[in-house]
């Protein structure tokens, strides 16, 4: 939700040692008077809100905007140095080095969203992040099938964060199986994707 992207420009605010942040978006505005006010900044997030927008892929179309590093938000990798931070602390163990010159992917493959190390690496890695803020049902097969095909394209996967409102749910592992993956699948694909999903929480009361 829009709760969880603010949680994030709220830790990169207080990082840059702009102060505390109220609940709305305050953390972006401060961001942007750090930016020389002669420099034209082209970065709107209410064009992001607007009625095109305004659907099922709202939130995924915002939070990338934030992470991506070449967003015109004009903040580089902040953002996404705070969210690997915050992976971080929800006990996920990424090396955030090989993430410097990361880049986000969306809907790419029909992933949600993709953080991706360069591909002139040797050792490429990714992290999924599956948006499930609105509650909805995940498509068969649906968390191995971009792990797979990520993998296919010689990425080793970090991570899969299921993003939901309340960090309850969890991915449907029912209809995980040959028919609905395809030959990639195996038993023991199954305990290793398991080890990879964290669910996480796009909104605490306490935020």
């Amino acid at each position: 939700s829009l709760a969880f992207c603010n949680r994030l420009c709220g830790r990169a605010v207080r990082a840059n040692g702009a102060g505390m942040i109220s609940a709305n978006i305050k953390a972006i505005i401060k961001q942007h008077h750090a930016i020389n006010i002669d420099e034209y900044c082209d970065f709107n997030l209410f064009f992001l809100i607007s009625d095109q927008y305004y659907k099922e892929n709202l939130h995924s179309d915002i939070l990338a905007s934030i992470l991506d590093p070449k967003a015109s938000h004009r903040q580089g990798n902040t953002y996404l140095a705070c969210f690997l931070r915050f992976l971080i602390n929800n006990d996920i163990h990424i090396d955030v080095n090989k993430y410097c010159d990361a880049y986000i992917e969306r809907e790419k493959g029909r992933i949600d969203i993709a953080i991706k190390t360069p591909n002139s690496e040797k050792d490429k890695r990714a992290i999924i992040i599956e948006n499930k803020i609105n509650d909805a049902n995940d498509m068969p097969g649906q968390i191995p099938r971009y792990y797979f095909l990520l993998k296919r394209n010689g990425y080793q996967i970090d991570q899969i964060i299921y993003l939901s409102k309340d960090g309850i749910k969890v991915p449907d592992e029912s209809t995980w199986n040959v028919e609905n993956i395809g030959n990639d699948w195996n038993p023991q694909s199954k305990e290793e994707i398991c080890k990879l999903i964290k669910p996480i929480a796009a909104y605490r009361d306490s935020d």
